[in-house]
């Protein structure tokens, strides 16, 4: 499932739908900054995945972070209720 798409968005991130059986080690994907963090990862430490991201993604803005981190919790929030 994606959550973004770069047609309205700077990312184009997804739910990596075959990335494990447990919930702990679903992916959620950002394409093409080949950057995947698992639902584990995200709960543990959202914040800390972010910094990630914005060492390897330097052109983005603040506000595309905040925008991203949108999507990181809507994909935790799927796998809450899953």
């Amino acid at each position: 499932m994606a959550y973004s798409r770069w047609s309205n968005s700077y990312w184009y991130t997804y739910w990596d739908a075959h990335s494990g059986e447990s919930k702990d080690s679903q992916l959620f994907t950002i394409c093409g900054d080949d950057l995947s963090f698992t639902y584990g990862e995200l709960v543990a430490d959202i914040d800390g995945c972010l910094s990630i991201v914005r060492k390897m993604c330097p052109e983005a803005t603040e506000d595309q972070i905040q925008e991203l981190k949108t999507y990181m919790e809507k994909f935790m929030l799927d796998m809450e209720n899953k």
